[in-house]
């Protein structure tokens, strides 16, 4: 359990300090501020795009599933024998 502890904490830890740094690099204009926020773009443009797809593919599931229990019914008369 400390273990785990120990990993969300410095999980955490390293979220924060790159947060502050970043935010701090694109406040201070440095020469590679438009690559950082380029950067930024992309990451921000793909978890869009992933929460996009896993929406996709939960709808997909679902209508799977759907179609399934409708062509091959479960008999209430199937025994274990």
């Amino acid at each position: 359990m400390l273990v785990l502890r120990s990993i969300i904490v410095f999980s955490i830890s390293f979220i924060l300090f790159l947060t502050v740094w970043t935010g701090f690099s694109v406040i201070k204009d440095g020469p590679f501020q438009s690559e950082i926020k380029s950067t930024l773009h992309e990451i921000y443009g793909n978890e869009i795009a992933l929460l996009i797809n896993v929406k996709d593919l939960t709808f997909l599931l679902y209508k799977d599933t759907i179609n399934t229990q409708e062509q091959a019914p479960i008999s209430e008369t199937t025994s274990l024998d």
